[in-house]
């Protein structure tokens, strides 16, 4: 009988270790949750879509709730940071998110009346809110994507929206162009001076903002007239 090695003995007790090791791994329920959880959770996932009046806003600003707000102490839409303190370089955030006495809410760009079925504003102006913002240069940039998040960007190619739910969409006339894609059939011409007094067609001014120069607008005693 030809002698055995050390090395032969080491090799044949490796084998036999690897073998039970897989014999005893075959037989045991690895945990794929922690051992503290003695229930399993069910997976859930909530899709919500969110079609709340707030949604027909047409600026989307980095304050409460993402529209502008004027500081009637302060006559300005900037200057106030997220705790309400004066700091410049900041719009204003208003933390409450309250409309009032020192607060207004302008959250519309377009004012062309009311009425959600007819393509218009959700909401007419209040006391304190749901105003539309003047288009003067002071306040450019609300019409501007670096500030306004939901703005227009001249950067950014727009594809007509996909046909779907018995709509079609096609490129838009700058002249006709539609005041909502799928409710009512108004339109803007967005290529000319609109002048319009009807209710909630207004821009609100407050006290501090100045009408600048070469401005149509129209005045209680003198009608229209150019500022």
């Amino acid at each position: 009988m030809l002698p055995v090695t050390i090395a032969q003995r080491t090799r044949a007790l490796t084998l036999a270790l690897a073998l039970t090791a897989v014999s005893a791994q075959a037989g045991v329920d690895v945990a794929n949750a922690p051992l503290f959880v003695t229930a399993p959770v069910i997976p859930a996932l909530i899709l919500a879509i969110d079609d709340s009046g707030s949604m027909d806003s047409e600026v989307l600003m980095r304050t409460n709730d993402g529209a502008l707000w004027w500081h009637t102490g302060d006559q300005s839409f900037v200057g106030r940071n997220q705790a309400d303190e004066p700091e410049a370089g900041f719009i204003n955030f208003n933390e409450d998110g309250g409309a009032g006495s020192t607060w207004k809410k302008y959250v519309y760009l377009f004012p062309n009346g009311t009425g959600l079925q007819n393509g218009r504003r959700a909401y007419k102006d209040n006391t304190h809110d749901h105003y539309a913002i003047p288009p003067f240069g002071a306040f450019a940039f609300a019409r501007s994507p670096e500030y306004n998040l939901s703005y227009f960007d001249p950067a950014v190619r727009y594809e007509p929206w996909p046909d779907l739910g018995g709509h079609s969409f096609s490129q838009s006339d700058p002249a006709s162009a539609k005041t909502d894609p799928v409710k009512g059939n108004e339109t803007l011409n967005l290529t000319v001076t609109i002048e319009d007094d009807g209710d909630h067609h207004l821009f609100r001014l407050k006290p501090g903002m100045s009408i600048p120069a070469g401005t149509s607008y129209k005045d209680a005693t003198l009608g229209w007239t150019m500022a």
